[in-house]
């Protein structure tokens, strides 16, 4: 599991932000309201959309050419 895991850092990182806003909903004033649980969603919804968007490929490695000759 721990090497599957650079693969959903940003996954990881993403899902503290509703478990955040979750917490300080709650502690606040001891009730979820309806806005706040619309912005929990947002917040999940927005680490659906981290997950599901994958990241992008690293660049290809172009090795420096060694032969400075022109070929004709």
């Amino acid at each position: 599991m721990l090497k599957a895991f650079p693969h959903y850092w940003k996954t990881a990182v993403a899902a503290l932000a509703p478990l955040y806003l979750l917490i300080q909903s709650a502690v606040s004033d001891d009730q979820v309201t309806t806005d706040e649980w619309a912005k929990i969603g947002g917040a999940v919804l927005g680490v659906i959309l981290v997950w599901a968007v994958p990241n992008a490929p690293k660049p290809p490695v172009h090795e420096p050419a060694t032969d400075r000759t022109p070929h004709m």
